[in-house]
């Protein structure tokens, strides 16, 4: 209920146990309240967890990919840090992205992987506007949305996210048909 009435939620994790799957839970509630989600790794004076594993590992598992940021509530280090990092998921979470420059992203995208076919008929991306903020609500037109597979639905909100820094902010992708071919 917590992360429901929340912007953007810490989720903090006692990093002498490594990343947990009720952290993992925890991150994904979060992320299903369309809350941006930012993960902490306490104790770390204790356990120094390798945190390219903890990022690969959240990469793998959640589909909003939060940041990572460490501290140790007793010794007070790395504090300083988590205010900062939440206010730029919370902004990040309201920001407005220029309508050209979701386009010139999407052309660019095609062009790395094109989209899946079905037969004789290939999948076009033809224009994505951003419909709403809090959390960020794009609108992809395609010619077929029956062309999209599971695969590219996904490759595409990543390249998204790291193209616009969206990285623990949830996104909305909706897809629209626009017929052509």
């Amino acid at each position: 209920q917590a992360a429901e009435r929340s912007d953007v939620a810490l989720v903090v994790c006692d990093a002498t146990e490594g990343l947990t799957d009720a952290d993992l839970r925890a991150v994904d509630q979060a992320a299903r309240a369309k809350c941006a989600t930012l993960l902490v790794m306490n104790k770390w004076d204790l356990a120094q967890p390798d945190l390219d594993h903890i990022t690969g590992e959240l990469r793998a598992k959640s589909r909003q990919r939060p940041p990572v940021e460490v501290c140790s509530a007793v010794s007070g280090e790395g504090l300083h840090r988590l205010i900062p990092a939440a206010l730029r998921l919370y902004e990040r979470r309201r920001a407005r992205i220029p309508t050209r420059e979701l386009n010139e992203a999407i052309r660019e995208f095609a062009e790395e992987r094109p989209g899946p076919r079905k037969g004789r008929r290939r999948l076009s991306l033809r224009y994505l506007v951003q419909v709403d903020s809090s959390p960020p609500t794009l609108r992809l037109d395609v010619n077929d949305h029956g062309l999209i597979t599971r695969d590219y639905g996904f490759w595409l909100e990543n390249r998204l996210r790291r193209r616009f820094e969206l990285e623990g902010v949830p996104l909305i992708l909706q897809i629209r048909d626009r017929g052509g071919s």
